[in-house]
């Protein structure tokens, strides 16, 4: 199991084996050495009284303040010997309370003979699990738990389907019947005869999110609050014995993080750019890159490079997942591991902070749906749009409008905004029944205990991991996430603006034109390459034969979208990108 995951942690190999009346508890880790480089620092490390033996992947970031707290001796500079140290003091459920950072960890105790799993609270880690027959398993991607003779194959269905319509499998679900994901900010407890139950919740998004808006603070103290938090995030997380750089796409995120950190040191950057100019902003980010006096460098990713990655997705995903974002990110994370070990990236801010278009436009949108929806149901008969009217995407949002007109209530607009595939058009009941709050702030809550973990983050720990990178996201430090549900409306939101606080940041640092325009994201030019050198590729996973062969849900409506993509009656790339990762991986996996 440990082999599988060499990429994670190509730096050193540990386990620990102890016969636990008639089983046996074996942990293993793969080391990415990041503080404390010594032997001294590696996995598995057990406890100073010998109680607690635990593996644990990702960072704790105030591992040092946590250090002054406990008050013990300590033998090596790492956070591990720090979270042990919690663990001793504290106990899990205490433990997890204290701790800043990402994680999914694994702690034996000795004395109790249970074993306990975490998972970090907005889910930058994963952490996947299951049992049979008295026997437990985990592990951080499923390749580890596929590589036991004993582990079930069997896809769900429903996670299939579910894939097809938000392009992820969202957690607990698995592509895979015997193994759950564990939910971010959730723990578990397993016995020594391998039994354990429900997960438990120590840290719920929701729950934030409510208290944050009973107890608003004023623009002025919120406004500094949040650069306070955020420079001491900046400085934790820049905590490391190897090297650290930052990407850089030139959007407000990044550029703002790079702006804080050049403050003190210019940190390197990196960034990527596509030749076909609708979706490349390298010129951008070199042009912040030059004014910070960075060491910046930047990759060019042509439709050859995608074609070249795609047979290496289903390995590196493991199941089912289709945001073609993760062709850029992980070419964008082999490039970055080249010069350093860790990067910090703008993965977040969005979510955090308000900065999706839908978060200004879809209430309006809704509102006056009447006279939009005749031009929307227009684009279907227009070859080309996109290209017509000069827009990014015009067509699929263009569609998305179209959808709007079918909703009945408020929560049906962000269902079917986020829907991205061909699946069936339900909301996931299970996210629905924990959102209590409307408008803006419902938008938001949805994506961060759906959207963001499950897509965002999936696609950043796969890829750079896959690059032994390790990818840390200042926006999501728990701390600045709850003094951000604090922010007033008008530091989210004004007119048909986001991230209002960080744009108030960033323009103290830099001038605005070098960062204040259109939101573009970092999506490929999926058309135009499925239309050139991955046609054939597409053609050959979506043929009537291989639809029939892998017996794909919803097939014969995917392959009437691939028709009319081919004709150019419709410009369907992201949602057709699906169903094409969906049979390649089922293809892979047969």
């Amino acid at each position: 199991m440990a082999d599988r995951l060499r990429h994670r942690g190509p730096d050193g190999h540990g386990s620990y084996l102890e016969e636990v009346g008639p089983r046996w508890i074996a942990l293993a880790h793969q080391r990415l050495s990041i503080l404390d480089l010594s032997e001294a620092a590696s996995q598995p490390m057990t406890s100073a009284s010998g109680r607690w033996v635990i593996v644990f992947n990702g960072e704790i970031y105030n591992h040092l303040t946590l250090r002054a707290e406990v008050q013990q001796t300590f033998r090596t500079r790492s956070d591990t010997e720090t979270l042990l140290a919690c663990l001793e003091k504290w106990g899990l459920p205490g433990a997890l309370q204290k701790i800043a950072g990402m994680f999914a960890l694994a702690a034996w105790d000795k004395k109790e003979r249970k074993l306990f799993l975490a998972r970090d609270r907005m889910g930058e880690k994963p952490l996947y699990y299951g049992g049979s027959q008295g026997n437990f398993y985990f592990a951080s991607e499923l390749k580890a738990l596929t590589s036991l003779p004993s582990f079930q194959k069997d896809v769900d269905p429903e996670a299939l389907e579910l894939f097809l319509r938000f392009s992820f499998i969202p957690a607990p679900h698995s592509i895979y019947l015997s193994a759950k994901k564990l939910p971010p900010g959730h723990w578990l407890v397993v016995d020594a005869h391998g039994q354990y139950g429900a997960p438990e919740c120590y840290w719920a998004i929701e729950q934030v999110a409510q208290r944050g808006l009973d107890t608003l603070l004023a623009p002025s103290i919120a406004e500094e609050a949040i650069e306070a938090c955020l420079k001491l995030v900046l400085r934790e997380q820049r905590e490391a014995d190897v090297n650290v750089g930052v990407s850089l796409s030139g959007g407000i995120d990044s550029s703002l993080l790079t702006a804080l950190l050049a403050e003190d040191q210019p940190p390197r950057t990196f960034s990527i750019g596509f030749h076909d100019a609708a979706y490349d902003e390298s010129a951008q980010a070199q042009k912040i890159a030059t004014h910070l006096h960075t060491k910046h460098t930047q990759l060019f990713v042509e439709g050859q490079d995608a074609l070249n990655l795609i047979p290496e997705l289903p390995s590196i995903y493991d199941e089912p997942f289709a945001d073609a974002s993760q062709i850029p990110t992980i070419l964008l994370s082999r490039l970055i591991r080249t010069h350093v070990t860790v990067h910090l990236s703008g993965d977040g801010g969005d979510e955090v902070f308000a900065g999706y278009n839908r978060y200004v436009f879809a209430l309006r949108l809704w509102r006056t749906l009447g006279p939009l929806a005749p031009l929307a149901k227009l684009s279907r008969l227009l070859p080309n749009f996109d290209r017509w009217f000069g827009l990014r995407h015009a067509q699929e949002k263009m569609e998305k409008i179209i959808g709007l007109g079918e909703a009945k209530k408020e929560s049906d607009i962000y269902w079917m905004l986020a829907r991205q595939g061909l699946g069936p058009a339900r909301a996931y009941a299970a996210v629905e029944k924990r959102v209590a709050l409307t408008g803006l702030a419902g938008m938001q809550v949805r994506d961060q205990l759906l959207y963001l973990p499950d897509d965002i983050l999936v696609k950043v720990d796969r890829a750079s991991m896959a690059a032994s990178l390790e990818s840390r996201a200042p926006y999501l430090d728990h701390r600045l996430v709850e003094l951000a549900w604090r922010l007033p409306l008008s530091l989210r939101t004004r007119g048909t603006q986001g991230k209002i606080v960080l744009r108030k940041m960033l323009a103290k640092r830099l001038p605005a034109k070098l960062w204040d325009r259109a939101k573009t994201g970092f999506s490929p030019p999926l058309n135009a390459w499925l239309n050139g050198p991955l046609r054939p590729w597409a053609e050959d996973l979506l043929s009537e034969k291989s639809l029939k062969e892998t017996n794909l849900p919803q097939a014969a409506l995917v392959r009437t979208a691939w028709e009319q993509h081919c004709k150019g009656t419709t410009a369907s790339g992201f949602r057709l990108w699906a169903p094409l990762m969906a049979q390649a991986w089922l293809r892979s996996s047969r």
